[in-house]
């Protein structure tokens, strides 16, 4: 394994910044509202909010698989140490770490974002206006509290295990997508069927769960270098 070089930097930024690209066009060209509007009837209001399947097992007990995967990775990184197995070491150590700060760094996001969830907006029966992306973050505008998607961090933050590897190596080994790609999109979809997030919402989370595991892995090859 070696620090990261600039090539695979720039294609894993290239991948962060489609991604943010993609968050906009699904605010602005209207798709978030689209998709949305499957899911609301204006007499029922969301058909699925209070679902048993969607709102007590994916959301509720949903939390508990992401947290028995970071038992796995802990447990990975204890054996990896106690066998002296520094490559493998670095590897879960990183991947920890990562997806612990994409699991907070969308959490703090949310906490002072202005952006509502869709069952919160005037257009689908709610009380909140629709915000700009301009305003995201302005305090001059109450909080929303909705963006990015946190349930869905819980399985995109995952995506750190495809990504570390990636930079610790050069090789793609595409089935380390797998785990962060299928369940960042169970959670995040079972979100926007309830009515608790726009698909713009998904695709900040996923953006966030790139750059995470980038910064992460520069600061940690700096920071030895340093010693």
């Amino acid at each position: 394994m070696f620090k990261p070089t600039r090539k695979l930097t720039i294609e894993v930024l290239t991948i962060f910044i489609s991604f943010l690209f993609l968050m906009i066009f699904a605010r602005n060209s209207g798709l978030d509202i689209k998709l949305a509007n499957l899911f609301f009837k204006p007499e029922l209001k969301w058909i699925y909010r209070d679902h048993f399947f969607f709102e007590d097992i994916l959301h509720k007990k949903g939390v508990w698989l992401t947290i028995l995967i970071f038992l796995w990775l802990i447990f990975k990184v204890f054996v990896s140490y106690f066998h002296a197995k520094k490559k493998d070491l670095e590897y879960y150590f990183l991947v920890l770490i990562s997806s612990i700060l994409s699991v907070l760094f969308v959490a703090t996001l949310k906490n002072y974002s202005t952006l509502s969830c869709p069952w919160n907006l005037q257009n689908f029966g709610g009380a909140q206006p629709a915000t700009s992306l301009i305003n995201i973050f302005s305090a001059n505008v109450p909080k929303g509290h909705c963006f990015p998607s946190g349930h869905a961090s819980g399985g995109y933050c995952f995506l750190s295990l495809y990504f570390i590897y990636f930079l610790l190596t050069g090789h793609r080994i595409y089935k380390k997508l797998f785990l962060g790609l299928f369940l960042g999109f169970v959670f995040g979809l079972t979100q926007q069927i309830r009515g608790a997030h726009f698909l713009s919402h998904d695709f900040a989370t996923i953006a966030i769960s790139i750059i995470i595991p980038l910064i992460t892995t520069h600061i940690y090859f700096y920071y030895n270098e340093a010693l």
